[in-house]
Parts: structure tokens; C-alpha cells; sequence
């Protein structure tokens, strides 16, 4: 009977090692586990950080790039704007002092009009006395050849 408490007891210290060995490789292996998913949660924190700052980086880019060429192209229709209207406006000023002139001569070609007419009356105020004359002259020299 002794040597079965004993055999007892060696198995009893035997599985006692063994189940405190056994809590010490789940115990560790539960720490391992933990520390694994830690520093793979970390990771992929890094990763998703990483990955979000260069999407936001790109998005920042693409709108930076959107912004300047919306911007190079408002300021070439301001500049084309501002050409046709610079145009226009000359062309105005031209048509303006074509209209001027235009005014002037007119006016001028009225004085040179009104100043014919004012002679064409003259002459033909003479012109009429002259005839009135010649008629009475010829009147009476017709009438000395009658008498004649």
C-alpha cells in the first residue's frame, strides 16, 4: 500500500507539474496572443493612417491641380473679356469720330449749300435785270428802227 501512495502521490506531483505547466504555456501563450493582436491593431492603424493621409494628400493635389487650371482658365476669359471689350470700345471711338467728321462735313457742305443758293438768287436777281434790260433796250431800239 505504500508503494501505491507513493506511486499516487508522484503521479499527483507529476499531473500538478504538468497542469502548472500546461497554465504557464496558456498563460504565455494568451500573453503572445494579446501582445500579436496589439501590435497587429497598431499596424493596422499605422497602415489605415498612412493610407487615409495619402488619400487625403491626393484629394488635396487633385484639388490644388482642379483650382489652379479653374483659375487659368477664369483668368483667360478675363483677359479675352477684357481684349473684346478694349475692341469694341476702340471701335466705337472710330465710328465716334467717323460720326464727328462726318457731322463737320455736313455742316460744311449746308454753308456751301446755302451760300450757292444765296448767289444762284443773286444771279438770277441779275440775270433777270440784266434780261428786263436787254428787252427794254431792244424795245427801243426797235422802236428807232421803226421811226427810221
Amino acid at each position: 500500500a505504500d508503494h501505491v501512495k507513493e506511486a499516487n502521490l508522484k503521479y499527483n506531483e507529476m499531473l500538478r507539474e504538468r497542469l502548472d505547466a500546461e497554465e504557464a504555456l496558456r498563460s504565455q501563450l494568451e500573453k503572445d496572443l494579446e501582445k500579436a493582436m496589439s501590435e497587429a491593431n497598431a499596424d493596422a492603424a499605422r497602415r489605415i493612417k498612412q493610407a487615409t493621409e495619402e488619400a487625403r494628400d491626393k484629394v488635396a493635389a487633385e484639388m490644388s491641380e482642379a483650382k489652379r487650371k479653374s483659375d487659368k482658365e477664369r483668368m483667360e476669359a478675363e483677359e479675352e473679356w477684357k481684349r473684346r471689350v478694349n475692341a469694341m470700345r476702340e471701335e466705337k471711338e472710330e465710328w465716334f469720330t467717323k460720326a464727328k467728321g462726318g457731322e463737320r462735313e455736313c455742316s460744311e457742305l449746308a454753308k456751301q449749300v446755302a451760300s450757292l443758293e444765296a448767289e444762284l438768287k443773286k444771279l438770277q436777281s441779275e440775270g433777270a435785270s440784266a434780261a428786263g434790260k436787254a428787252a427794254s433796250q431792244h424795245e427801243q431800239a426797235l422802236q428807232k428802227v421803226k421811226e427810221e
